[in-house]
Parts: C-alpha cells; structure tokens; sequence
C-alpha cells in the first residue's frame, strides 16, 4: 500500500468566479451563487476517488469529486486540529492568532488583540444574506453568537 503524507481535506469549495470590476459583466445584477463547503478531518486519503482504504466505502464522496474539484495536495496550518479549525474559521495563521493548542470555539475571539474583532467566516457569509448551516465540529458546540 502506498504512503500518503497526513492530508487534511481542509476544504472542498464550490467556487464562482468574482467578475472584475472593469468588465462589462461588473454591471449585471450580481446573483447570489450557493457556496459549499465540506471540512473534513482526519479523513486522510481514504476517500475511494483518492486511492482509499480496501476496508473504506465512499461512494458518495466519490460521486461528490467527480462532479466538483478535488483538492489532492491540501494542508493544515497546524498539526493538531483547535488551531487548524480557527485558522479556517478566522482566516488568520496560528502565528497571527496566537493559537497554537486547543481552545473552546468562544475563546476564539479572546485568543489575541488579533482576533478579538475577527469576523468568522460564518458570520461574514450571513452577513451578506447567506443562510450558514452547520453539523459536525468545525466548532464543536455550535458556531458561536451571531454566526
């Protein structure tokens, strides 16, 4: 079996192309694209479309790659998952934020003078009239207030 470096499936994003303000395109009505973004960790390459694991079945991840992008050469800006999480969340590296350990998802804020005003991006994308849903342990209690 074939050796992968730890991969963190950071993010899988459905992207659409901003229009540059000096096209002509810049001057239609913007419409509100879907944005979706699936986080997964500690996944490694065993999604079947990556190679996978005899004993790992993925047929739906699978479908989901072959319809969209696959990121096969993803990062983590840390090694361990509280600041790789806030790093996504808050956009800042640890060595910006200041975490480099675990924290409860409402200390994010208190970490540094850095994050103490950030935005999420949770609450940005609600903030220009997304619907924000989310499962699972990007933050683990929930996303905090106003997110």
């Amino acid at each position: 079996m074939r050796e992968w470096p730890i991969l963190w499936v950071v993010s899988s994003f459905l992207l659409v192309a901003s229009c540059d303000a000096t096209t002509p395109e810049a001057t239609a009505p913007a419409t509100k694209q879907n944005v979706v973004m699936i986080i997964v960790d500690d996944l490694n390459d065993w999604v079947g479309v990556m190679g996978g694991h005899p004993d790992t079945k993925t047929p739906n991840m699978d479908r989901l790659a072959d319809q969209g992008t696959l990121f096969m050469n993803a990062h983590a800006t840390a090694a361990i998952c509280g600041p790789s999480r806030a790093s996504v969340m808050t956009g800042l590296r640890p060595s910006t934020s200041g975490i480099y350990g675990q924290l409860s998802d409402k200390d994010i804020k208190k970490a540094s003078a850095a994050t103490e005003n950030i935005t999420f991006m949770s609450e940005y994308f609600s903030q220009h009239g997304y619907k924000t849903m989310g499962i699972g342990k990007i933050f683990h209690n929930g996303a905090p207030e106003g997110s």
